[in-house]
């Protein structure tokens, strides 16, 4: 199954061409663990590239297989190892940041601080529901050239 690209783009083309997308991926799913998940536009390595676009085909959901690792959050263009936390060993959304590639070593960026920053400077007490919608995607920074 192959995903839509989401509005301006951004998804970088899978191994092996298609789409360009990852199967399961949804605007603003942060981890894109059971869907299709927006890649970054470049890899540091060959076997980063292949871990994130990993298609399994005994499961459905990347959270739910055992040989998908890594995520990738186009939110903060940040990278993690995904917690296997959850039934049947599932990961359930949550991931252990990592600052460097485990495959070639490549310091890895991440944008959380300075989306955070952007937040509180809009309004200190920011919830999650009331946040512009550029902010929950990777639209912001993309904006600033970052």
């Amino acid at each position: 199954k192959d995903c839509p690209r989401p509005e301006g783009g951004g998804i970088a083309p899978a191994l092996g061409g298609g789409s360009g997308a990852i199967r399961g991926w949804r605007p603003g799913d942060e981890l894109g663990a059971a869907r299709c998940m927006e890649l970054p536009e470049t890899f540091c390595c060959e076997r980063m590239k292949a871990d994130l676009a990993h298609q399994c085909d005994q499961h459905s959901d990347r959270k739910d297989c055992p040989d998908s690792v890594l995520t990738y959050s186009a939110r903060t263009d940040s990278y993690g190892i995904m917690i296997r936390n959850g039934p049947n060993g599932s990961a359930q959304g949550s991931a252990y940041a990592i600052s460097f590639c485990p495959f070639c070593g490549a310091a890895l960026r991440d944008l959380s601080d300075q989306l955070f920053a952007e937040l509180d400077a809009i309004n200190p007490d920011w919830e999650w529901e009331t946040v512009p919608v550029k902010y929950k995607s990777a639209d912001w920074w993309r904006e600033k050239g970052l």
